[in-house]
């Protein structure tokens, strides 16, 4: 039975019984009616008896929550674990119960509530577990205005108030605040741990990121390279071959044209010939006369027979006979003989030399003409190695007679050793933007190009940036003797320096022959393939690419060497 439920039992009963409880219930009425002077800030708690019942009233100057409801404030000590069951009912307001922990009642932190027991039931009724220390009880109205005597009962599982000593209560409220700061540090140490987990996983994924654009870039750039590297070869394939064709084709027009001339020199002087044989002719029919002989039938083709002797080709150009009847012809021709005779000996000399000569520039004309188409077929040659095709045709074997060692003695000496260089990154300098080697021409002599020895040597040469790379670019030419062929697996090799820091930097190519302008051959590398130590045709080992670039930053073309 409630305490409400007593009340009213013993009223009915007897006088006595109903005097003790409307004493206790104008005391409580009072303390409630006490706690309503208080100001709002500073309402402190009235403890709940022994018995866990309460009658109070609200009245219009009970303490208000902040939306403005009057309250009465009531506290109770518990124990870790215990039930408890608080109950506040009403006929004259609607109930409603708020259950919070703290100091003040103004002040307090709220815990559980409950304003209707059930739809039809106005009362309020809060049932919870104590965690063990002071719990505050809000006894309030549901509305405003809402003022009159209510009922509380705050009873724990066991149907009595759990009474703790303020030792118990102390040593349990420790006991609680020493639970939740271990567990408010776990708490802090697990956040802490996901937040370090979190953070090396982004990294890991931005490295990860960073990892493939770096090799995406590479590779991009390199497939750019080899793309370029490719149509560089096809384009100086094409235009060699294009070249070397047009300059045959010119060398052979050059060669017909030279036989036009020497032919029509060659009739000239046939005509020229004939003219002096027929006025040598009359000439001798004079002299005859004049002695007295008569020309017997057919001198005249006799005649022209000792003419056809009376010069001989040699080596050092055309000499006169000594026939008696000539050497007559000319003394009379020259004052000896019948005055008034034309001197067509002589002039028949003059133009014999004249023939001669003509038919000397001929022949050098078609030996320049043939040299001019040898040395276009060999270009040819060099031109289909370098993009690969060993098809060469005539010119194959045009070449391999040249390089045979019974057809050059140059061919028959040792092979040198090739040269060798290295690098040194000491004294670089911090990298220059948008600043390279540049172009040049350089010069040297007495070079060793396999077994050619060159008088002289000279290298075109062209390095700039190109494609996120360095584009390196040189051509040779070299006077030596000219029926010497260059190694096929020869590297012109540029070295670039900046103070004491330097390295080579290296273009495949095939070398012309001496006196011929070698292709312009390119190469892109990446930059740490750019500058290495080399031995011969191979490069060892190479920069970093930090440095290779700081070095065609600051770095001049200061020289160079050809190896194989």
């Amino acid at each position: 039975m409630s305490v409400w439920g007593r009340f009213r039992d013993d009223r009915m009963i007897g006088g006595r019984r109903l005097t003790a409880s409307l004493i206790l219930t104008a005391a409580y009425a009072a303390s409630a009616s006490a706690q309503s002077s208080v100001a709002p800030a500073l309402v402190r708690p009235a403890p709940i008896p022994a018995t866990g019942a309460v009658v109070g009233e609200l009245t219009a100057t009970a303490p208000r929550t902040p939306d403005g409801k009057p309250y009465g404030c009531y506290s109770i000590d518990t124990t870790a674990g215990s039930r408890w069951t608080v109950t506040m009912s009403s006929t004259a307001l609607d109930s409603a119960l708020q259950i919070a922990r703290g100091a003040l009642c103004s002040a307090a932190s709220l815990q559980h509530q409950n304003d209707n027991v059930s739809p039809v039931d106005k009362n309020a009724q809060v049932s919870f577990t104590a965690v063990g220390g002071r719990y505050l009880i809000l006894a309030r109205s549901n509305t405003a205005d809402g003022t009159g005597p209510y009922q509380l009962s705050a009873l724990s599982s066991g149907g009595q108030q759990g009474v703790a000593s303020a030792a118990q209560a102390s040593v349990d409220r420790r006991a609680l605040m020493a639970q939740q700061v271990e567990v408010r540090r776990a708490q802090v140490a697990a956040q802490v741990a996901a937040e370090e987990a979190a953070k090396r996983a982004a990294e890991a994924a931005l490295q990860a990121q960073a990892d493939a654009a770096a090799a995406e870039k590479r590779r991009k750039a390199r497939e750019r390279s080899e793309a370029f590297n490719a149509f560089l070869g096809a384009t100086v394939t094409v235009m060699g071959e294009v070249n070397t064709l047009m300059a045959a084709e010119n060398a052979r027009l050059a060669s017909v044209a030279a036989e036009q001339t020497a032919q029509l020199a060659e009739q000239a002087a046939a005509q020229r010939q004939a003219q002096a044989d027929a006025q040598l002719a009359e000439a001798q029919r004079a002299q005859a006369a004049q002695s007295g002989r008569t020309p017997t039938p057919g001198s005249g083709a006799a005649t022209s027979q000792s003419t056809a002797g009376l010069y001989n080709d040699t080596p050092q150009g055309r000499f006169m006979d000594h026939d008696a009847a000539i050497r007559a012809a000319i003394a009379a021709q020259r004052g000896g003989g019948v005055p008034g005779a034309p001197a067509q000996p002589q002039l028949n000399a003059l133009e014999q030399q004249r023939i001669a000569a003509a038919n000397q520039q001929a022949r050098i004309s078609r030996i320049q003409a043939d040299e001019a188409a040898r040395v276009q077929q060999e270009r040819l040659a060099m031109a289909r190695t370098a993009a690969g095709n060993f098809d060469r045709g005539p010119a194959s074997s045009v070449v391999g007679q040249q390089a045979a060692p019974g057809n050059s003695g140059a061919m028959a000496s040792p092979m040198p050793s090739p040269p060798s260089g290295g690098m040194s990154t000491v004294g670089l300098r911090p990298l220059r933007q948008d600043g390279d080697p540049g172009e040049g021409r350089l010069s040297r002599p007495g070079v060793a190009i396999g077994r050619c020895q060159a008088s002289s040597a000279s290298v075109t040469y062209s390095m700039d940036s190109f494609m996120g790379g360095g584009k390196v670019a040189a051509a040779l030419f070299w006077q030596g003797d000219a029926s010497c062929q260059p190694p096929g697996n020869a590297t012109i090799w540029l070295r670039v320096q900046d103070g004491t820091a330097y390295g080579y930097a290296n273009v495949d190519g095939v070398l012309p022959r001496a006196g011929a302008v070698g292709l312009d051959m390119a190469r892109i590398r990446d930059w740490d393939e750019m500058f290495c130590s080399f031995n011969g045709n191979s490069s060892e080992q190479c920069m970093d690419a930090a440095s290779a670039k700081q070095l065609w930053s600051n770095g001049r073309v200061v020289g160079f060497e050809i190896g194989w």
